[in-house]
């Protein structure tokens, strides 16, 4: 099965760092927050997929096209969010 994410866990995180200011930055986060909300979707709907696979009701190539769509914009995701952490750890490392 394809692994969940916790939106409210991630949202929570972006907002609760008081050093950002919310009105420069509140196209990126509703940024991040829209594609996090499509992943989710994703993932829902590779689940449920393979639900009515289970029930006859979809066929394998339909279930395998849900699931790889679910996979790339996860995989998509972590790869944004390890730029993100890449960036942040560079600004910190550079002496001011």
């Amino acid at each position: 099965m394809v692994d969940r994410i916790e939106i409210k866990e991630i949202s929570q995180q972006l907002q609760s760092n008081p050093k950002i200011n919310k009105d420069s930055n509140k196209t990126f986060l509703d940024m991040l927050k829209g594609y996090l909300m499509k992943v989710d979707m994703n993932q829902h709907k590779a689940d449920k997929a393979i639900e009515d696979f289970l029930a006859g009701k979809k066929s394998i190539q339909q279930v395998m096209l849900t699931v790889e769509k679910a996979d790339i914009s996860f995989r998509l995701f972590m790869k944004i969010r390890n730029k993100l952490i890449e960036a942040y750890q560079e600004i910190m490392r550079m002496q001011v």
